[in-house]
């Protein structure tokens, strides 16, 4: 009895083909994702850099003796713009602030940040 197994020895081009497919999505998707992330990340620092621009300004407001009314004020930090605009009351002899701090990324704005405090 006589062996004729073929074998063989290679892929075939439909093979190559589907794995060259596979590999190419695999590869968009993972950049998606990095894409995904980074921008996610560049919005949580902003998010971040607003919130310590309102304490910023809260702290500096319990130093200093203003009276009731509206103010505001624009900075930059880290290349973000922000927009402050604060608010002094007074409850029963207690000065009270309000900070909200706005931003844009990427021509959108987000949402506003806003602290309160007792300021004296």
């Amino acid at each position: 009895m006589g062996r004729s197994l073929k074998t063989d020895a290679g892929a075939s081009i439909i093979e190559i083909m589907i794995t060259l497919v596979i590999i190419t999505l695999t590869t968009m998707l993972i950049m998606t994702f990095s894409r995904s992330t980074m921008n996610m990340s560049k919005d949580s620092r902003a998010n971040d850099v607003a919130y310590l621009a309102a304490e910023e300004k809260l702290a500096e407001l319990a130093t200093k003796s203003f009276h009731s009314g509206p103010y505001a004020d624009s900075v930059t930090i880290d290349n973000i713009p922000l927009h402050r605009t604060w608010t002094i009351s007074t409850v029963n002899t207690i000065q009270q602030a309000t900070v909200t701090v706005t931003y844009r990324i990427k021509g959108t704005n987000r949402p506003p940040i806003t602290l309160s405090g007792a300021i004296n």
